[in-house]
């Protein structure tokens, strides 16, 4: 069965089977390997030997937040492409739920991937001296804020992604919560084989800030080379605390039952994700257009979210917040619009 991830996880695992053994060889030769399944994307498709798998303690249908599925009333602060948005019925819900677990069943075949990815590195013997990182590029609607469908929205829901990490240096079961994301990943991986990030590239190098002292010994030349120039110390006093967010209106049609299309002309957007004690909020500023020649000099619209508070982005305190925070925001987000390689923090 031609079945994409498969063949994918095929290909993978044979060119890794291929110039692994360099690794050990005497010339040490590294190999990198970037997999990459459609899956979960749609159409959500199975594989045929998982399209009907489901075990008793998986969940019965899509998770329920707060957001899902609300009153038109509690979204009227919203940007138009949300405060338009009507609640859904059984058939939306219906497809919401189909949708959830074939995309979980899809992964199913991306979990095959990975165990096949570690067995034969773990059989030619090079797993301990591997990094594996294992991301994604956004994540998704499911019924959060009437949306049914899709990604396309400045939230969290659609934002935030996962990011795993195993190596040497790494201990196993740590977790990390500085701001970090798929922009860093490029500056991380050459900084394994201590390489400094080229002029001109955007987004920073996380390792020491994910690296045990007690594991260092552990981990290649390289990498503690790294780490002893760059102390952990400097690294995360100069990390940043905000993460900034960009999108312009492309246009899906409707889906699930529901008629109203999944944006409208006003899904352009600037964003600041901040973090921190007291500082946890999203703020974004909106502007109508359709062609991506968008001025944000004079938004449409403003949303803020205090995210200690307010997880699921209900309420929309912009209204509530005083001039000088709105100025400092404003003035900020639009920084972050112009910088560009080292200029962003």
């Amino acid at each position: 069965v031609n079945y994409s991830t498969a063949l994918i996880g095929n290909y993978s695992v044979a060119w890794i089977k291929k110039v692994a053994p360099g690794a050990l060889g005497p010339d040490r030769r590294p190999f990198m390997a970037y997999i990459g399944p459609k899956a979960c994307h749609d159409p959500f498709q199975p594989a045929p030997w998982y399209e009907n798998t489901w075990e008793a303690g998986w969940p019965a249908h899509a998770p329920h937040p707060p957001s899902y599925n609300v009153s038109e009333t509690r979204l009227t602060k919203h940007h138009p492409t949300i405060s338009c948005r009507p609640t859904f019925g059984n058939q939306t819900e219906t497809c919401i739920n189909q949708n959830f677990k074939d995309r979980w069943r899809t992964l199913l075949s991306v979990d095959d991937l990975i165990a096949e990815v570690f067995a034969v590195t773990e059989s030619i013997g090079v797993a301990n001296d591997t990094y594996y990182i294992y991301s994604s590029d956004h994540g998704y609607s499911l019924g959060e804020l009437n949306l049914n469908w899709d990604k396309r929205n400045v939230y969290d829901f659609d934002t935030r992604i996962h990011l795993l990490l195993k190596g040497p240096g790494i201990a196993a079961g740590s977790r990390f919560e500085f701001l970090a994301s798929n922009v860093d990943l490029t500056p991380t991986m050459i900084s394994l084989a201590n390489i400094e990030r080229a002029p001109g590239m955007d987004g920073k190098s996380f390792l020491p800030m994910i690296l045990s002292e007690s594991e260092l010994p552990n981990a290649p030349q390289s990498v503690q080379s790294y780490a002893m120039a760059h102390p952990l110390a400097g690294v995360t006093a100069n990390w940043r605390d905000t993460h900034f967010i960009e999108y312009y209106y492309i246009g899906i049609g409707g889906y699930c039952g529901m008629n109203e299309p999944i944006e409208q002309p006003d899904n352009n957007f600037i964003a600041l994700r901040k973090v921190g004690a007291g500082n946890n909020i999203l703020y974004a500023e909106f502007q109508n257009g359709t062609d991506g020649n968008v001025d944000f000099q004079s938004p449409l619209h403003y949303e803020l979210f205090n995210m200690d508070k307010d997880p699921w982005q209900m309420h929309n305190i912009y209204s509530e917040a005083n001039s000088s925070l709105k100025t400092r925001l404003h003035s900020e987000v639009h920084r972050w619009l112009a910088c560009k390689e080292d200029s962003c923090p």
